[in-house]
C-alpha cells in the first residue's frame, strides 16, 4: 500500500479515535450535569424541609412560652405560700381553729361537717389549693403544645401533675414502711374515726372530689373559651364565710367540706397519712422552685439534689410531737422516687430507645 495511503488511513483513523472520546466525553460530562442538578435540588428540598421544621419549632416554642410562662410564674409564687402553710400546721397553737366547725350534718347530705373560716383555715385551704387550681389550668391550656420542645417546661409541668395526683395517694403513702393502719373506708367509720382518728378519718381526696373544691377557687369567664381566673385570697375568704353562713349552693358547701375533710380537727397523731402527704408536696414544690434557677438542668442520673427538703427544721413538730421526720422524709423518698423519678425515667428511656431505633433504620 502507498505510504500516502496509509498516511491517510492513520490521520483518519486518529480522528475517529479523538471523535469517539470526545464523544464520550460529552455524554459523560452531560451525565455529571445531570447529577450535579439533581443533587442541587435534593439540596434545595432539604433546605426548604429544614427551614420549615425550624419555623414551625420556633412558632411552637414561643406559643409554649407565651401560654405556659405566666402560668408557672404564678405557680412558683403560689409554692412559697403553700410552703408557709404546711409549716404553720407544725405549731399545735393553731390546731384549735381547725377543732372549731358545725355540728355533724345529716346523713342525707353525704358531706363532712364544715370548718369555721377562721384566718388560720382559710389561710390553709388557699395556700394548699390554690396552687393546684392553677396546675389544672396549665393541663387544659397545654393540650396543644409539643411540650418536649423545652426540656424545662416538659419538666415543669411533670412535677406539677405530680403535685395535683398527690392528694389521691393517701393509701400509697400509708401502705410504705413503717407501714400505718389505714382503713377510711371500714364500715361504721364515721363511728370509728372519733376514737381512731389516725385510721379511719379520710385523709386524702379522690380526683373527683379534688376537681369539686378546686372550682371553688376559679371565678368562671365567659371570654374566648377563657378557663378562668384564680379568686384572690379575700375573695376566697368571703366565699367560705358566705358559705359557712348558709348562702350558696349545697354542692359548694359540700365541695368546702370535703376540701378541709383531713384538717378538721387536726392533731399532729390524728392524721400521720395526710401529714406524709403534706411532706411530700413540700419536696414536690421545692423541687419546682429550683427549676426557675437560671443553671437548672433536668436531672440525668442524681435527683437528691432536686427533692432535698431545704429548711427541714420549719417542718418538725414544735411540741406535742407526731411521728419523727427522719421517718416522714424516708417514706417520701421512697413515694417519690415510686411515683415521681422511676416514671420519668421509664418515659423517656422508652423515648430515647424509639429515637434510636428510627435513626439506625434510616
Amino acid at each position: 500500500m502507498e505510504p500516502q495511503v496509509v498516511a491517510a488511513l492513520l490521520a483518519g483513523l486518529a480522528s475517529l479515535v479523538v471523535a469517539i472520546i470526545s464523544l464520550a466525553s460529552s455524554r459523560g460530562q452531560d451525565h455529571r450535569l445531570k447529577e450535579l442538578e439533581k443533587f442541587k435540588a435534593n439540596l434545595a428540598q432539604v433546605a426548604v424541609v429544614e427551614k420549615a421544621r425550624v419555623d414551625y419549632q420556633y412558632d411552637a416554642r414561643r406559643h409554649l412560652y407565651e401560654k405556659f410562662e405566666p402560668a408557672v410564674f404564678q405557680l412558683l409564687d403560689h409554692a412559697d405560700y403553700a410552703l408557709d402553710r404546711i409549716k404553720n400546721l407544725t405549731n399545735s397553737e393553731v390546731w384549735k381553729f381547725f377543732a372549731d366547725g358545725e355540728p355533724e350534718p345529716p346523713n342525707e347530705l353525704r358531706r363532712p361537717p364544715m370548718v369555721r373560716p377562721k384566718y388560720e383555715v382559710v389561710s390553709t385551704l388557699y395556700g394548699l389549693y390554690a396552687p393546684l387550681a392553677i396546675v389544672r389550668t396549665m393541663g387544659r391550656g397545654l393540650t396543644q403544645f409539643d411540650l418536649s420542645l423545652e426540656s424545662r417546661i416538659e419538666f415543669q409541668y411533670y412535677l406539677a401533675t405530680k403535685l395535683y395526683g398527690s392528694f389521691k395517694d393517701d393509701a400509697n403513702l400509708a401502705s410504705i414502711s413503717p407501714r400505718l393502719q389505714y382503713r377510711p373506708s371500714a364500715k361504721d367509720w364515721r363511728i370509728l374515726r372519733e376514737e381512731e382518728p389516725q385510721i379511719y378519718w379520710w385523709q386524702g381526696l379522690t380526683m373527683g372530689r379534688l376537681e369539686s373544691s378546686l372550682d371553688l377557687l376559679v371565678a368562671p369567664t365567659a371570654r374566648n373559651g377563657n378557663p378562668g381566673r384564680l379568686l384572690s385570697f379575700g375573695e376566697f375568704e368571703t366565699l367560705c364565710v358566705d358559705l359557712y353562713q348558709g348562702s350558696g349552693e349545697e354542692y359548694q358547701r359540700k365541695a368546702l367540706a370535703v376540701a378541709a375533710n383531713a384538717l378538721y380537727q387536726f392533731r399532729a397523731r390524728d392524721r400521720p397519712v395526710y401529714w406524709r402527704m403534706l411532706i411530700a408536696q413540700a419536696r414536690l414544690y421545692q423541687a419546682l422552685l429550683r427549676t426557675r434557677s437560671p443553671s437548672f438542668r433536668v436531672p440525668d442520673g442524681n435527683w437528691d439534689f432536686l427533692f432535698h427538703l431545704e429548711d427541714s427544721g420549719g417542718f418538725e413538730w414544735r411540741d406535742n410531737p407526731g411521728r419523727p421526720l427522719e421517718e416522714t422524709l424516708a417514706v417520701t423518698n421512697v413515694y417519690l422516687t415510686e411515683h415521681v423519678v422511676s416514671p420519668w425515667r421509664s418515659l423517656h428511656d422508652a423515648l430515647r430507645n424509639h429515637r434510636e431505633g428510627s435513626s439506625r433504620d434510616s
